[in-house]
């Protein structure tokens, strides 16, 4: 088992948040920093992949709340980067439905059956939540804190996850302003990562070559005290610091792909954690 120096702080994720975090300290004189990345890149689910000599976006594709009181940070940087943009009200947005034999099917279709089963579905759980209120406390079954069937995932989504994962008003849009623009660089969306990266981390023909930041590092463990932390690889690496941030998805911790010990506290309401 390998074991490192000790360090100020560990950043787990090298998404946008864990850049942005990394970017701040450095900024602040915290440079003694190490940046733990589970894949080959920085961006985490901003990714681009090359399809038929064209970029496309498999990640974020929108800058979403630009034209408001306050400038978006985003949209300052894509400008600042020159990010190549356009405006986008989605009206030439174009897509089909196809059904499991392969044939299209009718989008207008799709919709109105889609939303007659949500609608169905949501009636019904009420119809179950009155009935409960009046059943013995003894009767009623444990009910599931997660959805599991195919239509409770369908209502799930349309109502929690869909597009923003935010109930209205959509704080982007309340901060920002409403106008959106549709990422179209051929350097991708990641572009506008490297260039937050390149601010603070050793750079070279467009490529980090800082050894503060670790790829293909995947954390299991990740053991916290008075005294600091302690952060465990896949490949048997021990790395320690005083603090730790976590910028990982809330899917993987969800999925307890990282184990923490002492355990960290429970939400009440661990679907909605967004």
């Amino acid at each position: 088992m390998e074991s490192s120096n000790r360090c100020s702080v560990i950043v787990v994720g090298a998404g946008i948040s864990g850049i942005s975090a990394a970017k701040v300290l450095a900024k602040n004189g915290v440079e003694d920093i190490l940046i733990l990345e589970a894949s080959d890149s920085i961006g985490g689910r901003i990714k681009k992949h090359s399809f038929g000599n064209v970029s496309v976006e498999l990640g974020a594709g929108w800058i979403a709340g630009v034209g408001g009181k306050v400038s978006n940070p985003v949209w300052e940087l894509a400008v600042q980067s020159g990010l190549r943009t356009c405006f986008s009200d989605y009206s030439d947005a174009r897509y089909n439905i196809y059904d499991r034999s392969g044939e299209i099917f009718p989008s207008g279709v799709a919709g109105d059956t889609y939303k007659k089963a949500v609608e169905s579905a949501i009636q019904k759980l009420r119809t179950d939540q009155d009935s409960l209120v009046s059943a013995d406390v003894s009767d009623v079954p444990e009910l599931s804190t997660s959805p599991e069937t195919p239509i409770e995932l369908a209502i799930d989504f349309i109502l929690h996850d869909f597009e923003m994962a935010e109930v209205e008003p959509i704080s982007t849009y309340v901060d920002f302003g409403e106008r959106e623009f549709l990422v179209a660089d051929e350097r991708g969306y990641e572009y506008l990562l490297y260039k937050m990266a390149e601010e603070f981390l050793f750079t070279s023909d467009g490529k980090i070559l800082d050894n503060r930041l670790k790829l293909n590092t995947v954390v299991r463990e990740l053991q916290h005290s008075r005294d600091g932390v302690i952060v465990r690889t896949e490949d048997g690496c021990v790395y320690e610091a005083n603090y730790v941030i976590l910028s990982v998805s809330i899917g993987v911790l969800q999925s307890h792909l990282i184990s923490f010990n002492p355990h960290l506290p429970v939400s009440p309401y661990p679907n909605r954690a967004r």
